[in-house]
């Protein structure tokens, strides 16, 4: 009560203001830059959206808040928004850091940035992004990732053209986790079966449904209740799936508990691909269910995998708050969150990463 009574005695509360950050903040310019960073994320995303992460702050909401904490009060913030700073002299610290955007933006903006979190993961990536190298060796690191594991990975990344019969590209592979029921019967571990759909769906409704009977691909709404499959005529509900929170139900109505019907050998589930995302030659996307092709290409993958005696990581999870989650579906090391053709192609990479030598 007494830090209120002290404010209350200013008569205009600006004169509290500190930094220009609790002074006329630009919020609409902001979220409309925002906006448009969070909608292309192959195109407008800094270094420190280069790996995966979660709730990955965008970087131009963060280069704002920055800017302004580190300018005195009623400067313009989004007139000085693009314009290049060095504010030397200034220290921030981002005690969670997670994928490093305010490390990233303070640094861009001339400050030093002292960044640090529990995870070891979010250490090793941010230091991997900042860390400073050559960029003629760097190209060369990518030049030869392109002549030497390209080819390599690329021919496990492609499907047959319905139409043509020649190899494209895939974008995409859609997988579900399955379930063995003591009757035998292999149950998808599906909620749903609506698997791909817009980010704003209200404005572009049609979506991507795979049918629960045959794996055939329809294409209907998002919110659709009943469609029949165009290929084997099944009717169904695309929004109930045989998953509800942590049980299953089969098809003859019997509820299992996911867990209850796990591998006994203490293998994580079993994995189903069931569709594809590829691109046609004219540039358009085409969703595609797996042939026998595609299964093979899995195939190959694994028997190089194992042919070519690639060093795998054995690191176990260690039990934690989220990952004893993981680990009660026997995810044990975290190679298991990875397929075969992942790891042989995740391995396959550092054969080139060397020349990169850092300064």
């Amino acid at each position: 009560m007494r830090d209120i009574a002290q404010i209350s005695v200013f008569s205009n509360p600006v004169e509290m203001a500190a930094t220009a950050l609790e002074k006329d903040f630009p919020i609409i310019e902001v979220s409309q830059v925002a906006e448009q960073e969070s909608w292309r994320k192959e195109i407008n995303r800094p270094i420190y959206h280069i790996h995966k992460w979660w709730a990955t702050r965008l970087g131009s909401v963060f280069r704002a808040i920055t800017l302004s904490a580190l300018s005195r009060p009623f400067a313009d913030t989004w007139k000085g928004f693009y314009k290049k700073h060095d504010i030397a002299g200034k220290l921030v610290l981002d005690p969670f850091m997670g994928s490093g955007t305010t490390i990233g933006e303070a640094l861009k903006l001339g400050a030093k940035a002292v960044g640090c979190d529990i995870n070891p993961v979010s250490s090793f990536m941010v230091r991997q992004a900042f860390t400073r190298v050559s960029e003629a060796k760097l190209y060369a690191a990518f030049e030869c990732l392109e002549r030497e594991v390209a080819p390599k990975i690329r021919q496990y990344y492609q499907t047959r053209d319905p139409q043509s019969g020649e190899h494209i590209p895939v974008l995409y592979f859609f997988w579900v986790k399955t379930a063995t029921t003591p009757d035998g019967e292999s149950v998808p571990l599906l909620s749903r079966y609506v698997f791909a759909q817009d980010a704003y769906p209200k404005k572009k409704p049609r979506a991507q449904i795979v049918c629960p009977n045959c794996w055939g691909l329809i294409e209907d709404r998002y919110d659709a209740t009943e469609v029949m499959c165009l290929h084997c005529a099944n009717s169904f509900n695309p929004q109930k799936g045989l998953v509800v929170g942590q049980y299953v139900t089969t098809k003859q109505g019997k509820r299992y508990r996911i867990k209850d019907i796990l591998s006994a050998d203490g293998k994580p589930p079993e994995h189903r691909l069931y569709a594809m995302l590829a691109v046609g030659h004219d540039g358009e996307k085409v969703y595609l269910p797996p042939r026998e092709d595609d299964f093979a290409l899995v195939a190959e993958a694994e028997a190089m995998l194992k042919k070519e005696d690639l060093p795998l990581p054995t690191l176990a999870v260690r039990s934690g708050h989220n990952t004893d989650q993981a680990r009660g579906y026997n995810y044990m090391y975290w190679s298991d969150f990875f397929n075969y053709r992942h790891m042989f192609s995740l391995i396959s990479l550092p054969v080139c990463l060397p020349s990169a030598v850092v300064y």
